[in-house]
């Protein structure tokens, strides 16, 4: 997967930016609250993508792999590892602006914008993909959303297989592999915007909860934290981060007002208050540890 399909399908979509960043010129003008609300809804629309949740889950298995390389001592480790996570994110980083041009760039007609029923990006991509490479664009595309999708996919697949087999060892590792690969295939046939809709609740639950998580035990190699302080900040995020969900599915004014009251509230961000709060309280309260070493 990570020698073969991850190249192929970052190669489609260099090809896909740089020859559509090159043939389209128009530039979309939104409305002007859309762009004052464009990054709460970059944001918010990264949810969609897993990449954080994806990376805590795949971590797991490039750090085990890594690992059999034979390293010399911790610190060649550590550096190899950075090296690696700063040229992955300026890759990625490169193609996600390169996408952000290419859809600023393709015109799109007024009534698909109006549309609140259409997904611009499967609009962008479909309809480019189609404009630059005629009927062949379709299996382009194709041929791209496959490979990228059957990467994470895998990944996933083996990490929540993996998973399941040390706590509920009753069945084998293929067992759990074959169940949640059918349960892929029986989601996939959904549709995307149907997919979206179920997911998207349960996304804004779970990444404040990843991102703060993640926040902490980065800040934790350096600065000693109380251990009741980051389980509060946690507990604190996943509660929040749930009313701020139900609030914006069942429409409660109440807690919409008392969420305005506080930065990022009525942008879907009042969890970053409460985390950061935890997080003052982990640096107060006395129980402090450090983050443990590692060993390779």
């Amino acid at each position: 997967v990570g020698k073969i399909l991850t190249p192929m399908f970052a190669m489609l979509i260099i090809i896909l930016i740089v020859i559509g960043n090159m043939n389209f010129h128009a530039i979309n003008q939104g409305e002007m609250s859309g762009v004052m609300s464009a990054l709460k809804t970059g944001f918010l629309e990264g949810y969609n993508t897993l990449d954080a949740l994806a990376a805590v889950s795949f971590c797991l298995i490039a750090t085990s792999s890594i690992k059999t390389f034979g390293f010399s001592s911790k610190k060649e480790y550590i550096k190899i590892m950075t090296v690696v996570g700063i040229v992955t994110t300026i890759f990625f980083s490169t193609l996600y602006i390169g996408l952000g041009a290419l859809g600023n760039k393709f015109g799109i007609p007024a009534d698909v914008l109006a549309d609140p029923d259409t997904n611009i990006g499967t609009y962008i991509l479909s309809k480019s993909s189609y404009e630059l490479f005629g009927s062949f664009g379709q299996v382009f595309l194709g041929a791209m959303t496959i490979l990228t999708c059957f990467t994470t996919t895998a990944g996933l697949i083996v990490v929540v297989s993996e998973y399941f087999v040390d706590t509920f060892p009753r069945f084998k590792y293929k067992t759990y592999v074959n169940i949640f690969t059918l349960i892929g295939f029986a989601m996939s046939n959904f549709g995307l915007n149907t997919i979206i809709k179920i997911s998207v609740p349960v996304l804004r639950i779970l990444y404040p909860i990843t991102i703060v998580m993640v926040a902490i035990i980065i800040l934790n190699k350096f600065v000693r934290l109380s251990k009741s302080g980051m389980a509060i900040t946690m507990i604190l995020t996943t509660v929040f981060s749930g009313i701020e969900v139900m609030e914006s599915v069942l429409k409660v004014k109440s807690i919409n007002s008392i969420m305005a009251l506080f930065i990022g509230g009525d942008s879907g961000f009042f969890w970053i208050n409460i985390a950061v709060l935890g997080i003052v309280l982990s640096l107060l309260l006395k129980d402090k540890i450090k983050g443990d070493s590692f060993e390779i």
